[in-house]
């Protein structure tokens, strides 16, 4: 059986955020309905419309990605500080291997 991937605690505020506007949308539509059904007998008047605003949830998909990114950028950056400085220890014959010669 696999095993799930354990939520981060951004992703279980976001998640509890998202439950809250949730129960938030619900309370507002049954509010409104009821106040439909006791206006019903009342003469219709023009209603202000109630907006509720909604902030894009920043969810990061790749959490990781620029940590593993800048590792992978540093590493590579010691591989070829290290190849340059090996090239000029062979070339000033400093070093020698043997069936290397430059």
């Amino acid at each position: 059986m696999s095993r799930h991937k354990k939520k981060t605690r951004k992703q279980k505020v976001l998640a509890d955020l998202h439950r809250k506007m949730q129960s938030l949308e619900t309370h507002s539509s049954i509010a409104l309905n009821e106040e439909k059904k006791i206006k019903s007998s009342e003469v219709p008047r023009i209603k202000p419309q109630t907006t509720v605003t909604y902030r894009p949830l920043a969810i990061n998909t790749y959490p990781f990605l620029l940590k593993d990114i800048s590792r992978t950028g540093i590493l590579t950056a010691i591989i070829l500080a290290f190849q340059i400085i090996l090239l000029f220890l062979l070339k000033n014959h400093i070093i020698s291997l043997q069936g290397i010669s430059y």
